[in-house]
């Protein structure tokens, strides 16, 4: 029965055989290019991903050196804004008490000594009285 079956139905085993196995091999061929082609769009994607990150890195650290640098302007500025302010302020004191100086010294009756233009004014109060 055997020989039979073989005699009868060999051949188209056979081919059908040889058709599948012809299919498996187109099917793998077919599957590795589509894993190649996977793989390359990916690595490309990457590639360009990485790119886009190393831009993006860069416009980022750009943007952090511009403002690194007006930082510090603003704090040079801040700080002359600062000793200018504490200049003003010591002059506007030192004016107000030699303001207050001399109104003392004048209702006091006491002479003024302002031959010393560099320096304060100086109340003198060792003149002889007037009698």
């Amino acid at each position: 029965m055997h020989k039979i079956r073989e005699i009868l139905v060999g051949p188209t085993t056979r081919a059908i055989d040889e058709r599948l196995d012809a299919f498996r091999k187109q099917i793998d061929t077919a599957n590795q290019k589509s894993q190649q082609e996977t793989r390359t769009r990916l690595e490309h994607q990457q590639v360009k991903n990485g790119a886009a990150v190393e831009q993006a890195q860069r416009t980022f650290e750009s943007k952090l050196d511009e403002l690194r640098k007006q930082t510090g302007a603003s704090s040079e500025r801040i700080f002359k804004a600062q000793v200018e302010t504490r200049e003003w302020i010591e002059r506007e004191m030192e004016s107000m008490f030699s303001e207050m100086s001399l109104r003392v010294a004048s209702e006091s009756g006491a002479p003024i000594d302002a031959s010393r233009p560099d320096d304060d004014f100086d109340v003198v109060l060792d003149q002889p009285k007037r009698t």
